[in-house]
């Protein structure tokens, strides 16, 4: 088992694959809890073609967590996206951990 980063579960919520000739997913999405993650907020806004304000999370997990970048998490009840691909970072003497982005969207 990898080493615990922090003391927060969060739950991973993946939608079942589409088949390669397009068939809906069937059946209700997988979730599996990943133990042991810190989560820290995070904000940003962006001006471009009007403002974009990005709410989320950093979480960092044990490393080798399975989190996918297609995937959902549930953070304290409530369900972000993952914002990304998650990178697992591993540096000698440093420690471990699987990283990963949550956001939530909405335009001012």
């Amino acid at each position: 088992m990898a080493k615990k980063i922090g003391e927060e579960t969060v739950t991973v919520i993946r939608e079942p694959k589409v088949d390669r000739l397009d068939d809906p997913a069937q059946g209700p999405p997988a979730e599996h809890d990943i133990e042991g993650c810190e989560v820290i907020p995070r904000s940003a806004l962006e001006d471009g073609k009007g403002w974009v304000i990005v709410e989320g999370r950093m979480v960092a997990a044990p490393y080798g967590s399975d989190v996918l970048g297609t995937d959902k998490v549930r953070v304290d009840g409530v369900v972000w996206e993952v914002d990304g691909e998650p990178g697992h970072y591993a540096k000698k003497g440093k420690g471990k951990a699987t990283i990963f982005y949550l956001k939530r969207q909405g335009a001012a």
